[in-house]
């Protein structure tokens, strides 16, 4: 099966054009291409690239115009074509919203310079020069009007017009961005369906996954490295989500955060499921400080029936009620803390992100916020509650007991310093709420709202004059069937309504109820939040993967070491474990580079992705041919294409890499080493006779082992061997 990410779309700017493949409603644009075009071949319209704000998903054109040319008619290229005085601009196609955002008295509609855009010319117009008659032959664009902060960087928008939302520069870009398949997670996705349809090998039940295997290839050793990093923590971060949904889901009472990671490491340890790495072990010349998250974390789920035993508790499923049985494993992995934070606060893949669930305090919380603020409306301070806790994990101020790097590992950019952690007080209540609500609450109201998240320790202080949420007063409430907001202003979804209106900062748009069959919140959230649904509702199970890299690189040993590590992975591949650790757990996916093409046996094997398209049919081949061996009845092969010209070409015609002739192999007869060893193993191969060996047989063992065959007298032996040479050397009708 050959698969492909999403190439860069180019968009036919005439809504009118003949080649649109659906006409029935209102048009933005014409037809979309895959390819960049200067015009469109179906009506002759201008083509640009389609970008999009990644955000609230508005259409923006990526066009390019020569610098400081924006006086009058201004002609745009569709690609820079090499020529060093033009500027990149984004331009956008969508109507800027039209409710004033908050603090502001004119929306953004009437803010935002408009012009119009030719559909055949490419010329870029104001409004005023246009005579009504031609009016139907240009649309509506808004153009940036700030300029960019480096001269390199493209002319666009930190804050989209279309939502209102206000971001900032990152590394030359702002989040109007191009529609192409980036990262490894589309990847990790495909080898985690493999993993869903293989079946699960019998004799392996005690296993994490069963005996499950996908081998997996890269040309070079920094793509292999990266993808056995970012898919293995890809896939946790989604599994992770999973187990969150089943254990809060499917918990009797009130399961505080506190308690949480005692309750995720039993609900891991019943059901065998495997989290963390330990690239995050460290060690001083005193000897090793850290064993590393999966080291430790397995070494808790080990510990837990002692523990029961210990306290006299009747199974492991009480240990997160007993606070002296959860101080036994109160050291909790690293990468847990890490997870964790991401999880409660990622802009993107956090339980509130993917409308999985929120964080709120526990009842005893809200009863005594309650009783605080008595005049405030009990449905507006859970909503302002909420989201005070939500702004705080966005800003990674959860549980004092967190450790300041974790909370910066947590961040996808940028880190936390010293003086940094936790939120102010003055903050508590963040100024974005306070405006929200003001016309409801008083400043007084909103200062004793803050007063009370400290009397009430739902907030507890982390260093002087900062706050983080207190795990014992909150817990995670699981809302993935339920109805969610959707803002209208900036198309945002949110689980609270500040009296009718957005939560989002400096956003005040009016808000609707979405149900889960909204089209729109299906296709930017079902694919994060479907799979934790079936969890909690029980159509599935969560499960993780452990992922390491296997290259040349990794051949290299020590005299007392007995296995190089790439021979450690080969090993825990073929689910051996090797070495004294109990906390040692087999490799599900070995992501290896061209050295696992030829000469190294990895067992049986029914799964092969390939992350990028092989150089040529033999070594499609050569990799392709690692699954189906020793009697596999079907294997999955996979090919994964990026948009460069030969991975696309192979993409468009795929039986040119799967079925034509490899080149033909060449062996250097003059060479005396090659040939003794060719040699040697012809006669080998015919001494050992086929018939006898087991089709399914290991093949470590399939001809015996070193010492029988050196050693031993038996018919495959040393002592026969010779004598074979010996009476087919001196027999004249032999074919050797």
């Amino acid at each position: 099966m050959f698969l492909k990410g999403l190439p860069a779309q180019y968009a036919c700017i005439n809504p009118k054009c003949s080649g649109r493949r659906v006409t029935e409603e209102e048009n933005l644009l014409g037809r979309i291409y895959t390819n960049p075009h200067t015009s469109c071949p179906e009506c002759g319209s201008r083509v640009f690239e389609l970008i999009s704000h990644r955000t609230c998903g508005a259409a923006y054109l990526r066009a390019y115009h020569r610098e400081g040319d924006s006086h009058g008619a201004t002609f745009l290229w569709t690609n820079p074509e090499n020529t060093h005085d033009l500027e990149e601009i984004h331009l956008l196609v969508e109507e800027p919203r039209d409710d004033p955002l908050s603090g502001e008295k004119r929306p953004l509609s009437q803010t935002t310079k408009s012009q119009k855009l030719d559909f055949s010319s490419g010329y870029l117009v104001d409004s005023w020069s246009i005579d009504e008659d031609n009016k139907s032959d240009h649309i509506d664009v808004w153009v940036p009007s700030d300029d960019p902060p480096e001269d390199e960087y493209p002319r666009s928008w930190t804050q989209c017009p279309n939502c209102g939302i206000e971001e900032s520069w990152w590394q030359g870009r702002t989040k109007i961005q191009d529609l192409v398949t980036k990262g490894e997670e589309p990847f990790a996705n495909i080898v985690r369906s493999m993993f869903d349809i293989q079946p699960a090998d019998p004799n392996k039940n005690n296993l994490p996954n069963e005996g499950k295997k996908v081998l997996c290839f890269s040309d070079g050793r920094q793509k292999a490295a990266r993808l056995a990093r970012d898919l293995q923590g890809n896939v946790e971060l989604d599994s992770f989500r999973e187990v969150v949904a089943d254990i809060f889901a499917d918990y009797e009472g009130e399961l505080s955060m506190d308690r949480f990671f005692a309750e995720f490491a039993v609900y891991c340890h019943q059901n065998n499921i495997s989290f963390f790495d330990d690239r995050d072990e460290y060690s001083t010349q005193e000897g090793t400080v850290y064993s590393g998250s999966r080291t430790r974390f397995q070494k808790i789920r080990n510990s837990l029936s002692e523990i029961s035993e210990r306290y006299g508790l009747s199974s492991i499923d009480e240990i997160p009620n007993e606070s002296f049985a959860r101080k036994e494993i109160s050291d909790r992995p690293k990468q847990f803390d890490e997870i964790l934070l991401k999880s409660l606060g990622d802009e993107y893949y956090s339980i509130p992100a993917s409308l999985i669930g929120y964080l709120r305090p526990t009842k005893d919380i809200i009863d005594g916020l309650t009783a605080i603020n008595k005049g405030i409306n009990e449905d507006l301070l859970r909503s302002i509650t909420i989201e005070v806790l939500n702004h705080a994990c966005e800003e990674r101020a959860f549980d004092p007991e967190i450790d300041r790097y974790q909370r910066s590992s947590s961040l996808k950019y940028g880190f936390i310093r010293p003086n940094e952690q936790g939120v102010s007080f003055s903050n508590l209540v963040p100024e974005y709420v306070r405006e929200t609500v003001s016309p409801e609450l008083s400043s007084d109201q909103l200062q004793s709202l803050a007063k009370s998240f400290i009397q009430t320790e739902l907030f507890s202080p982390v260093q002087e004059g900062s706050y983080v949420v207190n795990p014992e007063s909150t817990t995670i409430e699981i809302a993935v069937d339920d109805d969610w907001y959707r803002c209208q202003g900036c198309h945002q979804f949110s689980i609270v309504s500040l009296d009718d209106h957005c939560p989002r900062e400096n956003c005040n748009g009016t808000l609707e109820s979405v149900s889960d069959d909204d089209i729109h919140l299906q296709a930017r959230k079902g694919f994060l939040r479907d799979p934790p649904r079936k969890v909690a509702n029980g159509d599935r199970d969560p499960f993780t993967l452990r992922s390491e890299e296997h290259s040349a690189q990794l051949s290299a040993k020590d005299e007392s070491d007995a296995f190089s590590r790439s021979e450690v992975y080969e090993l825990l591949f073929q689910d051996i474990l090797v070495g004294d650790s109990d906390a040692e757990q087999p490799i599900d996916v070995l992501s290896c580079t061209t050295t696992m093409e030829v000469g190294i046996d990895i067992g049986s094997l029914t799964g092969v992705a390939m992350r990028t398209v092989p150089p040529g049919p033999e070594n499609y081949e050569q990799r392709a041919g690692r699954a189906g061996r020793r009697g596999a009845g079907l294997s999955t092969i996979v090919t994964f294409a990026d948009n460069s010209p030969h991975e696309s070409h192979y993409f468009q015609h795929p039986g040119e890499m799967i079925s034509a002739d490899g080149s033909e192999p060449i062996i250097y007869s003059g060479n005396q080493k090659i040939a003794k060893r060719h040699i040697n193993a012809s006669f080998l191969a015919r001494f050992f006779d086929p018939s006898e060996i087991e089709p399914v047989a290991d093949v470590y063992q399939s001809l015996g082992t070193g010492e029988q065959f050196f050693a031993g007298d038996g018919t495959y032996s040393f002592p026969k061997f010779k004598d074979w040479i010996h009476l087919v050397l001196s027999d004249d009708s032999s074919t050797v």
